[in-house]
Protein backbone atom coordinates (compact mmCIF):
# COMPACT_ATOMS: atom_id res chain seq x y z
CA UNK A 1 0.00 0.00 0.00
CA UNK A 2 2.19 2.83 1.29
CA UNK A 3 5.89 2.96 0.86
CA UNK A 4 8.36 4.41 3.36
CA UNK A 5 10.47 5.79 0.55
CA UNK A 6 10.16 9.09 -1.24
CA UNK A 7 10.99 9.37 -4.91
CA UNK A 8 12.45 12.65 -6.13
CA UNK A 9 10.93 13.64 -9.47
CA UNK A 10 13.40 13.43 -12.34
CA UNK A 11 12.77 17.09 -13.27
CA UNK A 12 14.16 18.11 -9.85
CA UNK A 13 17.56 16.66 -10.74
CA UNK A 14 17.83 19.17 -13.59
CA UNK A 15 17.91 22.17 -11.21
CA UNK A 16 21.52 23.32 -10.71
CA UNK A 17 22.88 23.04 -7.17
CA UNK A 18 23.88 26.71 -7.12
CA UNK A 19 20.28 27.70 -7.84
CA UNK A 20 19.00 25.58 -4.96
CA UNK A 21 21.61 27.08 -2.65
CA UNK A 22 20.69 30.60 -3.77
CA UNK A 23 17.01 29.88 -3.12
CA UNK A 24 17.72 28.55 0.38
CA UNK A 25 19.97 31.50 1.26
CA UNK A 26 17.34 33.91 -0.06
CA UNK A 27 14.65 32.35 2.08
CA UNK A 28 16.85 32.46 5.18
CA UNK A 29 17.86 36.06 4.54
CA UNK A 30 14.23 37.08 4.14
CA UNK A 31 13.45 35.50 7.50
CA UNK A 32 16.48 37.05 9.15
CA UNK A 33 14.79 40.40 9.69
CA UNK A 34 12.08 40.13 12.30
CA UNK A 35 11.88 41.96 15.59
CA UNK A 36 14.19 43.80 17.90
CA UNK A 37 13.46 45.24 21.33
CA UNK A 38 14.38 47.97 23.77
CA UNK A 39 16.69 47.42 26.73
CA UNK A 40 16.44 50.01 29.49
CA UNK A 41 19.79 51.45 30.51
CA UNK A 42 20.80 54.27 32.88
CA UNK A 43 23.49 55.37 30.41
CA UNK A 44 20.84 56.29 27.82
CA UNK A 45 18.85 58.12 30.50
CA UNK A 46 22.01 60.11 31.31
CA UNK A 47 22.54 60.88 27.60
CA UNK A 48 19.10 62.45 27.34
CA UNK A 49 19.17 64.32 30.65
CA UNK A 50 22.66 65.74 30.03
CA UNK A 51 22.09 66.50 26.35
CA UNK A 52 25.18 64.44 25.49
CA UNK A 53 23.54 62.53 22.64
CA UNK A 54 25.16 60.85 19.64
CA UNK A 55 25.30 63.62 17.05
CA UNK A 56 25.38 61.28 14.05
CA UNK A 57 22.04 59.66 14.94
CA UNK A 58 18.80 60.68 13.23
CA UNK A 59 16.09 61.58 15.79
CA UNK A 60 12.33 61.14 15.59
CA UNK A 61 9.42 61.73 17.95
CA UNK A 62 5.99 60.19 18.29
CA UNK A 63 3.01 62.06 19.69
CA UNK A 64 2.27 65.73 20.12
CA UNK A 65 4.77 68.32 18.92
CA UNK A 66 5.43 69.77 22.37
CA UNK A 67 4.53 66.78 24.57
CA UNK A 68 5.72 63.62 22.75
CA UNK A 69 5.11 60.05 23.82
CA UNK A 70 8.63 58.97 22.87
CA UNK A 71 11.82 60.12 21.16
CA UNK A 72 14.16 57.76 19.33
CA UNK A 73 17.56 58.16 17.74
CA UNK A 74 18.77 55.70 15.10
CA UNK A 75 22.38 54.89 14.29
CA UNK A 76 23.77 55.91 10.89
CA UNK A 77 22.78 53.43 8.23
CA UNK A 78 19.37 52.69 9.76
CA UNK A 79 16.21 54.25 8.43
CA UNK A 80 12.89 54.66 10.23
CA UNK A 81 10.04 53.99 7.82
CA UNK A 82 6.94 54.77 9.89
CA UNK A 83 4.90 57.80 8.88
CA UNK A 84 3.68 58.31 12.46
CA UNK A 85 7.06 59.49 13.73
CA UNK A 86 8.45 62.87 12.71
CA UNK A 87 12.11 63.75 12.35
CA UNK A 88 13.46 66.37 14.77
CA UNK A 89 16.81 68.18 15.00
CA UNK A 90 18.57 67.22 18.27
CA UNK A 91 20.28 70.64 18.37
CA UNK A 92 16.99 72.56 18.29
CA UNK A 93 15.19 74.24 21.19
CA UNK A 94 12.13 72.22 20.17
CA UNK A 95 14.05 68.97 20.81
CA UNK A 96 15.29 70.09 24.25
CA UNK A 97 11.70 71.09 25.14
CA UNK A 98 10.48 67.63 24.05
CA UNK A 99 13.08 65.84 26.18
CA UNK A 100 12.09 67.88 29.24
CA UNK A 101 8.32 67.71 28.67
CA UNK A 102 7.60 64.10 27.86
CA UNK A 103 3.97 62.93 28.06
CA UNK A 104 3.15 61.48 31.51
CA UNK A 105 0.57 58.68 31.34
CA UNK A 106 -1.33 57.95 34.53
CA UNK A 107 0.80 56.08 37.04
CA UNK A 108 4.17 57.03 35.53
CA UNK A 109 6.47 59.43 37.33
CA UNK A 110 9.76 59.39 35.48
CA UNK A 111 11.15 59.20 31.97
CA UNK A 112 13.82 56.63 31.17
CA UNK A 113 16.17 55.75 28.35
CA UNK A 114 16.83 52.49 26.59
CA UNK A 115 18.91 51.07 23.80
CA UNK A 116 17.08 49.90 20.70
CA UNK A 117 18.43 46.45 19.82
CA UNK A 118 18.13 44.44 16.65
CA UNK A 119 17.33 40.72 16.63
CA UNK A 120 21.02 39.95 17.35
CA UNK A 121 21.09 42.33 20.35
CA UNK A 122 23.20 44.85 18.43
CA UNK A 123 22.57 48.45 19.52
CA UNK A 124 20.97 50.30 16.62
CA UNK A 125 19.51 53.30 18.42
CA UNK A 126 18.28 54.92 21.62
CA UNK A 127 14.84 55.44 23.18
CA UNK A 128 13.42 58.09 25.57
CA UNK A 129 9.91 57.79 26.97
CA UNK A 130 7.71 57.55 30.05
CA UNK A 131 6.38 54.32 28.57
CA UNK A 132 8.40 51.19 29.12
CA UNK A 133 7.56 49.13 26.05
CA UNK A 134 7.22 49.21 22.29
CA UNK A 135 7.50 46.92 19.29
CA UNK A 136 10.62 47.18 17.13
CA UNK A 137 10.14 45.70 13.67
CA UNK A 138 13.17 45.14 11.45
CA UNK A 139 12.88 45.18 7.69
CA UNK A 140 15.31 44.65 4.88
CA UNK A 141 18.09 47.13 4.05
CA UNK A 142 18.30 48.36 7.67
CA UNK A 143 14.73 49.64 7.71
CA UNK A 144 13.29 49.96 11.19
CA UNK A 145 9.76 50.58 12.44
CA UNK A 146 9.42 51.51 16.10
CA UNK A 147 5.76 51.43 17.04
CA UNK A 148 4.08 53.95 19.33
CA UNK A 149 4.99 53.21 22.95
CA UNK A 150 2.66 51.47 25.37
CA UNK A 151 2.50 50.16 28.89
CA UNK A 152 2.26 46.34 29.05
CA UNK A 153 0.08 46.61 32.15
CA UNK A 154 -2.46 48.68 30.19
CA UNK A 155 -2.50 46.36 27.15
CA UNK A 156 -5.03 43.54 27.28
Amino acid sequence: MFSNTFTIPSSFHKVPNWLLLLLIVGMLTGCAAGYGRIQHDDEVTRMFTSGDLPQDYVYYFDGRDHIPYAIIGLSPGYRHVSHLWKEVDPKSDEFRHMVENMWHPAGYHYTSGAYILDNNKKRIGIWWSMYDATTVELGQNNEVIVYSPYSPSQRQ
